[in-house]
């Protein structure tokens, strides 16, 4: 679970979408993999990971469909 303590929203952001592309490579899989399984662009899922505005609609189908279900709980700070 991610420690949220005292941070801002673009920490938060920075920490997730790092945790999403650790969660990615552990999975072996490309940008483009997730990308074509998510039915989004390339430059999408690197603009995700990098930390850059990424609609929440694709946020979520990089989740989805690059580290599933069970990873995706593993990646919330619920």
């Amino acid at each position: 679970m991610l420690d949220l303590t005292l941070r801002k929203p673009e920490e938060i952001v920075k920490l997730l979408c790092g945790r999403l592309r650790k969660e990615r490579l552990a999975q072996r899989m490309t940008q483009a993999d997730v990308a074509a399984r998510a039915g989004i662009g390339v430059n999408t899922v690197s603009n995700l990971e990098a930390g850059r505005n990424v609609g929440f609609e694709n946020l979520v189908k990089v989740a989805w469909c690059s580290v599933g279900l069970t990873s995706w709980k593993r990646c919330l700070p619920l």
